[in-house]
Order: C-alpha cells, then sequence, then structure tokens
C-alpha cells in the first residue's frame, strides 16, 4: 500500500495505481475482500469499497 500512496503522489493516480484493482483482476479482489471480511467485517467492506474506487479512477480518472 506504501507504495501505491508514494506512485500516486509522484505519478498522476491514474498512473500511480498498481495491484488487482488496478488491472481489473476481480477474482483477486474479490478473494482479498473475502480474506479481510473474514479478519474483520467492516474491513471487508472497507476494502470492496476502496477497490471499486480504484477501478472506475484507472478506467475513467474518476472514482464515480
Amino acid at each position: 500500500m506504501r507504495s501505491t500512496v508514494e506512485n500516486v503522489l509522484v505519478l498522476d493516480p491514474r498512473a500511480g495505481l498498481s495491484g488487482p484493482a488496478a488491472r481489473g483482476d476481480r477474482r483477486v479482489v474479490v478473494e482479498q475482500q473475502a480474506a479481510a471480511a473474514r479478519r474483520h467485517r467492516k474491513a471487508g467492506a472497507a476494502y470492496g469499497v476502496l477497490s471499486d474506487m480504484a477501478m472506475a479512477l484507472k478506467v475513467s480518472g474518476r472514482t464515480r
């Protein structure tokens, strides 16, 4: 996560995103969201919302 934040600060947000959400790898996002939810329900929900926003940002340059 730290490297993504650093990339977003140095590059523009679309170029700085990396990871499964930025790649549009929905299967990995769902698996990671489930893993987070097993640890804490709200963490899983937050992961899902943030991943959706990251995917939208990568595609359209906007988070909604």
